[in-house]
Order: C-alpha cells, then sequence, then structure tokens
C-alpha cells in the first residue's frame, strides 16, 4: 500500500535521509508503513551502534574526570539527579533548577560575591520561574497549578540542603559545564551534534591560535589589546575560557553564541569566575551563531574565532538571505559544520586567524569538495592536523583546522618546495594549498608533502589507462537486515556461502563464515543474481585503511562490506589488474590521493594503469598467478610494477616509508 506521506516529509520528521525511508518501507519491519510505524522502527534502529540520536538514560561519568574529590562530588549530584528525575517530568527544567542550585551553593562557598556574578544569578533564577510559571499555565486546574510550582519550591529546597550536606569541591567554575554535559542526555547531544571539547584539546587549539597571531602587530587602546574572540557555538564556554587564559585579554573582548540557554548562563559565569571583581562582562549570547542578523552590540568583524561548531547533527537548510550570498554558492549539501565555516569567514576581519574542530571527513568526503575549494581558493591554510578520536564516546576521527583570512583580497598563497609535512608552522609557511586544489575533489591530506606531490604527478605523467570505462562494477548486497537473513551456519540447501569484508585479503580469499539464503525481494538492495556468476571477478573490501583485492572465480555473492569488478583493460589481464591493485605503488596513491577508509568506485576509476608491452603483462600475469598459487614472488612483482612507472630507487624506498607510517 503506498503511503500517505512523502518520503522526503518523514526523513526529515525522522531525521535520516529520503533513502533509508524508503529501505525502511521495503523492509518487513516497518509494520503496516504507517508514519508511526516508521518513528517506532526510528527510535529502535537509531540507538543502536555508534548513532546516539535517540539514546534516553544514564551515562556513566565522563572518564576525564580525574580529581578522584571532584568525581565523588559530581557522582552524588548526579545521583540526586536521576533520583528526582522518577517525580519530575521536565527533565530539562530539573537539570537547570540543580545547576543553578549548584552554582549558587558553589560561589556562596567560595565567598564570590561579585557584581556581574550576582547580576547572573538573579537573572537566571528570574529565567528559571518563568519557566514554572509557564510550565504551570499547561496545567488545565488550578489544584494542579499549584502542585507544579509547590514541586519546584520544594526541588530548590531540597537540592539547597542536599547540596549543603554532599558538595564540598570548591575547584574552578568551569566545573558546571561538567556537570551540565553529564546531566544532558547523550542523544540531546547528539541530536544537536553538540559533543563536549576536552580542555587539553581547546588549550591545543588556542596555542596554535596564539601562534598565528603573535607576529601581527597587536593594536592597542590604554595599552591593552583589543582584539576581539568570537565562538559561534559556545557551549559552556570551554574555547572562551581558554583564549582568556592564553590571550589575557578582557572579558569585553569576548563573544560567544549557543542556542542552549542554560550552557550560555554557564558559559558567563565561568568566565566572570575567571576575573574576579570585573567591572566588565563577556558578551555571549541565547542565539543562533548561523543567523545572519547579529545580536545588538555585537562586532561585524573580529580578530580570531575558534569552534567546535555541531557535526553529525540533523541538517537544516541556510536561510534564503544566507544562500544568496556569493560565498553560500559554495556550500554543496548542508552540513552543519560547513554553514559554520562560511559563517565565520564572513564575520572574520581581513588578516584575521580561525581554528575549528571538524570531523576527518571534512578532508576527504567528496561532499565536502565544494567548502575545501572555497578555503583552499579563498583562505590561506596554516595547518590540518588529525587529531584522532578526541571527544569522548565518538567513533569519528577529527582534525584541528587553522586557516587565515588575506589582508588583501585575492592574494594568492605562496607555495613553498620546502615543505616537509602538511603541518604547518608559523615561522615556514608552506601549506601546499595549490597541490591540494589539483587532486580530485580537492582532497586534503595529512601525510602529504611537496616529495609526495612530485612522485605523484611523476606516476601521472606515465601514458596510462584507467579502470573508468573499462569495468563492471558490483556492489554487495544490502539485506536490511543482517540478523534475519545472514546466518553462520546455513539453514537448509538453499543457503550458500556470501563472501564480507574480512574474507578478502590481498591476493586471497578466507573460506566464507557467512551463508545467506538469496531472496532479492526480501533485501533492501541487490544485484541480479548472474551478475555476481560471472567466470571470475575482482572482489575487494569496501571499508579498509588498507585497500585488499582478490579474484573470485567461484561466483560467489558478496555482502555490502564487499563490492566487486570486473575488469577490461586493453592490454592487461585480470591477473595483471590484479596485481596493480595490490600493489605498494597503487597503495601509496590511494593513500596520498584519498585519504579514506572506504574504498570507492570513483577513486578505483582515477588510479593510472600503465601501457604496458604485451611481454611485461603477460610477466606480471604470470607472477601475479604465482602470488594467488602462494608462491613467495611479492618482492619480484612490485619491483616490476615500480619499473613501469620509471621510479628510482630514491622515490621507491620514499614510498615504502610513508607506507609505514
Amino acid at each position: 500500500m503506498k503511503p500517505s506521506f512523502s518520503c522526503s516529509k518523514a526523513a526529515e520528521e525522522l531525521g535520516v535521509s529520503t533513502a533509508t525511508v524508503r529501505n525502511w518501507l521495503r523492509s518487513d519491519e516497518a509494520g503496516d508503513g504507517s508514519l508511526e510505524a516508521l518513528q517506532r522502527l526510528a527510535e529502535k534502529r537509531l540507538k543502536c551502534r555508534a548513532n546516539k540520536r535517540n539514546l534516553r538514560g544514564r551515562r556513566s561519568l565522563s572518564k576525564r574526570i580525574r580529581d578522584p574529590f571532584l568525581r565523588e562530588n559530581a557522582e552524588r549530584v548526579l545521583d540526586f539527579f536521576w533520583e528526582k528525575m522518577a517525580g519530575f517530568p521536565q527533565t530539562e527544567l530539573l537539570r537547570d533548577g540543580i545547576l543553578f542550585c549548584l552554582a549558587r551553593h558553589f560561589c556562596g562557598a567560595c565567598g564570590r560575591k561579585d557584581a556581574g556574578i550576582v547580576r547572573e544569578l538573579a537573572a537566571w533564577e528570574t529565567e528559571l520561574e518563568e519557566r514554572v510559571r509557564e510550565t504551570a499555565k499547561e496545567a488545565q486546574k488550578e489544584t494542579a497549578k499549584k502542585t507544579e510550582l509547590c514541586a519546584w519550591e520544594r526541588l530548590l529546597a531540597e537540592t539547597d540542603g542536599f547540596l549543603r550536606v554532599h558538595w564540598q569541591y570548591t575547584g574552578d567554575a568551569d566545573r558546571l559545564g561538567i556537570l551540565f554535559r553529564e546531566m544532558t542526555q547523550a542523544g540531546m547531544l547528539a541530536e544537536r551534534g553538540a559533543f563536549d571539547t576536552p580542555e587539553h584539546v581547546a588549550r591545543d587549539a588556542v596555542e596554535r591560535l596564539a601562534e598565528m597571531m603573535k607576529a601581527e602587530e597587536t593594536p592597542s587602546k590604554n595599552g591593552e589589546k583589543t582584539w576581539t574572540f568570537l565562538d559561534p557555538a559556545c557551549g559552556t564556554g570551554t574555547f572562551l575560557r581558554e583564549i582568556r587564559r592564553r590571550f589575557q585579554v578582557p572579558l569585553s573582548a569576548l563573544f560567544g553564541m549557543d542556542l542552549d540557554p542554560t550552557a550560555v548562563r554557564i558559559a558567563r559565569l565561568v568566565l566572570l569566575w575567571e576575573v574576579p571583581d570585573s567591572t566588565e562582562m563577556p558578551y555571549i549570547v541565547c542565539r543562533d551563531g548561523l543567523s545572519t542578523e547579529l545580536p545588538e552590540g555585537m562586532p561585524t568583524a573580529f580578530a580570531a574565532i575558534a569552534a567546535n561548531p555541531p557535526w553529525g547533527a540533523k541538517k537544516t537548510r541556510p536561510s534564503p538571505e544566507m544562500r544568496r550570498s556569493p560565498e553560500r554558492k559554495t556550500l554543496g549539501k548542508y552540513e552543519t559544520f560547513t554553514q559554520f565555516l562560511l559563517r565565520s569567514w564572513e564575520l572574520l576581519r581581513p588578516g584575521g586567524t580561525a581554528v575549528f574542530l571538524l570531523p576527518e571527513a571534512f578532508l576527504n568526503i567528496r561532499t565536502h569538495a565544494p567548502i575545501r575549494r572555497f578555503l583552499l581558493e579563498n583562505a590561506q591554510i596554516e595547518e590540518a592536523v588529525s587529531i584522532g578520536k578526541a571527544f569522548e564516546g565518538v567513533f569519528t576521527p577529527a582534525v584541528r583546522l587553522v586557516f587565515r583570512k588575506p589582508a588583501l583580497t585575492g592574494a594568492v598563497p605562496q607555495v613553498s618546495q620546502e615543505t616537509e609535512t602538511l603541518h604547518f608552522h608559523a615561522e615556514t609557511q608552506g601549506f601546499p594549498q595549490e597541490r591540494f586544489l589539483q587532486l580530485p575533489d580537492c582532497i586534503i591530506s595529512p601525510t602529504a608533502s611537496s616529495e609526495t606531490f612530485r612522485i605523484v604527478e611523476k606516476m601521472y605523467a606515465v601514458p596510462h589507462e584507467t579502470l573508468a570505462g573499462h569495468a563492471e562494477w558490483g556492489l554487495g548486497i544490502v539485506t536490511g537486515n543482517n540478523a534475519r537473513w545472514v546466518a553462520e551456519e546455513p539453514k537448509s540447501d538453499a543457503w550458500e556461502p556470501i563472501l564480507c569484508g574480512p574474507d578478502i585479503e590481498p591476493f586471497r580469499i578466507r573460506e566464507p563464515q557467512k551463508w545467506i539464503h538469496f531472496r532479492p525481494e526480501c533485501f533492501q538492495q541487490t544485484l541480479p543474481k548472474e551478475r555476481f556468476r560471472v567466470p571470475e571477478k575482482i572482489v575487494y573490501r569496501f571499508i579498509t585503511s588498507r585497500p585488499a583485492f582478490a579474484l573470485d572465480t567461484q561466483q560467489r555473492l558478496t555482502l555490502n562490506s564487499a563490492n566487486f569488478l570486473v575488469p577490461s583493460i586493453p592490454g592487461l589481464s585480470t591477473l595483471a589488474i590484479l596485481a596493480f591493485l595490490n600493489s605498494e605503488a597503487f597503495r601509496f596513491l590511494f593513500v596520498q590521493q584519498f585519504f579514506t577508509h572506504k574504498v570507492l568506485r570513483g577513486d578505483l576509476e582515477r588510479l593510472p594503469f600503465p601501457k604496458i608491452s604485451k611481454k611485461f603483462s603477460q610477466n606480471l600475469e604470470i607472477l601475479a598467478g604465482d602470488v594467488f598459487s602462494g608462491k613467495e614472488v611479492c618482492a619480484k612483482m612490485e619491483e616490476q610494477i615500480f619499473l613501469t612507472f620509471n621510479l628510482t630507487r630514491t622515490e621507491i624506498q620514499f614510498i615504502r616509508r610513508s607506507l609505514k607510517k
């Protein structure tokens, strides 16, 4: 039965892609296919694996809280919070009430009665009272309204009493931010794409910002620096606090925006705590950092911007005003962090510097090619460094990007031939961005160097063919429910072995460990059976840090972790092509050009297969066949392939060293 709603509308409602909705509707898990059934399925699916968008419930205390006394105090507060949740349905209001009481108790216990802190706490209390009254208005009966108000007053009294007995920690006020994040449900943070910036990561990023700015002439006013700093997605103020400590600027030089009003309150309190008896206030407001209209009193240009913008969040389209600007035409798909990059570019003054924490996908995924091209063409990129899995509970690796907005419009960054790594140092300029502009999709590789580019260019200068137009490609089966359709043992004679990614090694296929009953009408995505049944095909892992290709001559099916191709490059047999695909030369090209853990058809179609003589091709075929049968001839085969690219011994050694990193 055709659904009564559009797939795109359902996708927007559920926070998934349109393709995912279509796949769910094809599966028998979608029940009657109603929007309600899809919502139930989404809640089930999005709680699984690395997807935390719909995750609810208590989390364990962050491992980064290493101070045992703080951990003990924090655990007590969290226990109190979770205990109260059972009788207090408004979770965010409960959280904010406890945090307010904690902030008030904390400041009182430390004897902090600064005018700014007192004003901030009073404003917070007033805001909470208004929220409680609004909640009470929704109650239908007068008695219910009184009950709501009494419950709130009782909560504050109980919290104050609890804290007087159980909270003895008197360290930095930024611990309020830690408890805010611990008391905010994981799913809520994931939906917003908001992941806590570890202090050491923020500190390192701000230090790089300082190195970029130290050579710049510092304007002054009454002997004080007049630099202005912005974090457009400031959260509880981790970046702004590190900036104040590193640059020793007045609070009035710090600006921030965030959509969470409680995070904004905490950020202001944290910064006020940093400067006792300050007569100034940081300008941090509850506002969308992507808005084209700045709050009254906020500068229109900043000397520096530091941010860990939301990423992996539910995507939203920019406003019509944002899309009309020339820069916005480069945006491509509307990923949240790309919008923050462009908005920050607009807010950065000429000569200003920005540091961003971004997902590693920014460097290599085709979707983000437009924003990479924009920055490579317009900005002076100083650094793009992998910082690994920097966010607790997030499996996606991150990168630190530092760039400068040229002081002169149209200034072209100069490329230094002496650059040995992509890691830029302020004293030796040379981020090779012009070369990255020449790569497919402007991919930025963290291991690139001038020598890397020279060797890659030399390899492509050899007359060659590619797989583009010279291969038939096949994707592995997507069942939609492997638990149901894939088994470790055959359940009947109708079941057959199926190849998965881990089964494939260079030149070798392990004995398959999975079985499937091929029923294409039940699967989300599959090719006709005859596409798998060709006499020989090259199968390869889809997800891997080291591409692996093998020859399948048994006409086996493949799961979606293993794809395949049937090549037809003139002058090269399938075995000779297999030799190139598994070679060190091709692995070097793949790693340096594409910097990805996904082996994509588009990338494989760009690899250069040198035009070689028939005799040379036959020799390669013999060597590949020997490897295929287990003979120790890999070293000889590698040397033969290096020879086809006219590489010197020094260049070969460079390639091998780079592959060991």
